[in-house]
């Protein structure tokens, strides 16, 4: 696995992290 694709993911899970938290909060 390239480091990039690596990179990628790692955004990916805290996007998800932060629409996660924005649903439930309404606020980050």
């Amino acid at each position: 696995m390239s480091r990039q694709a690596i990179d990628i993911n790692t955004k990916k899970r805290l996007l998800m992290k932060l629409k996660k938290c924005y649903e439930l909060t309404r606020f980050c």
